[in-house]
């Protein structure tokens, strides 16, 4: 079962170790948690692009997502607890961009891994960026051909910006932690429950929690006026376009980066 894959791959590593390698090490090279959220991270975008609701594939905003106006509030809330250093809050904000759940955006790896691409996605501190590795979840995809006017070849790593204002609270809290090689060990005390309120104090009918919140990413940014593509790749959210789109199609970075600036201005995230 899909659920169960992690677990036997541990166990399966374990084996290996025992019958390959010297001193029968688990994990000689330390990579083992990384694996693991590579293994995580791959199923859980894959699972929203193939199993998404349909409304959530038309990009509309229901009762599975927050209103317009809890998405506001709740992101103007989270950011003045983030400025507070609020550890959750935090999570929650990278969680936006990451496309994963809290639990799984916790153990997102730190950009230290060399630059082989055998990844699935980094939380890159000092560029204050998260980038995606796209082979692996559209495996054979078609590469342009090269031009002489092309002055950088393209590749298959989505690159976008977070928040200004977190990703400054996020380099500052790595200054002072700098061994950090996970989210989960920069913000050890962050909750992980997707049922949080991110508006304690709201009464609606539909409680504006932090599941809501994270999944309305890419409806959001569709309904702004923001094109598919670039919302599916700014929230890693492959739902809201044809698979094909990923195998035929190419990005300009400078694309993303409008794109995000014009949804953080809609949430108030300048």
């Amino acid at each position: 079962r899909p659920a169960d894959w992690p677990n036997q791959y541990v166990k399966l590593r374990v084996k290996a170790a025992k019958l390959f390698e010297d001193g029968g090490d688990s994990d000689p090279e330390g990579t083992g948690d990384v694996r693991l959220f590579d293994i995580g991270a791959g199923f859980e975008l894959s699972r929203k692009m193939r199993y998404a609701a349909p409304r959530q594939r038309q990009a509309l905003l229901d009762r599975r997502h927050q209103t317009f106006m809890q998405l506001q509030a709740s992101a103007s809330a989270l950011m003045m607890r983030a400025i507070s250093y609020d550890q959750t809050a935090l999570l929650t904000l990278v969680a936006f961009s990451s496309g994963l759940t809290l639990r799984l955006t916790k153990e997102i790896p730190l950009a230290s891994r060399g630059d082989e691409n055998d990844w699935m996605m980094v939380l890159d501190v000092d560029a204050g960026t998260i980038k995606t590795n796209l082979d692996s979840l559209f495996p054979g995809a078609a590469m342009p051909l090269g031009y002489d006017k092309c002055f950088r070849s393209a590749n298959r790593i989505a690159v976008k910006p977070l928040p200004a204002r977190l990703a400054t609270i996020l380099k500052e809290l790595f200054a002072h932690n700098s061994w950090a090689r996970t989210l989960a060990e920069l913000l050890p005390e962050a909750s992980t429950s997707g049922r949080q309120l991110t508006l304690p104090d709201n009464t609606s009918v539909l409680a504006p929690s932090a599941k809501r919140f994270l999944i309305s990413a890419a409806p959001l940014a569709v309904q702004l006026g923001i094109d598919r593509l670039a919302a599916a790749l700014l929230t890693n959210d492959f739902s809201v376009v044809p698979s094909s789109k990923l195998y035929y199609c190419r990005v300009r970075r400078t694309e993303i980066w409008e794109a995000s600036a014009a949804l953080f201005e809609a949430l108030g995230w300048g």
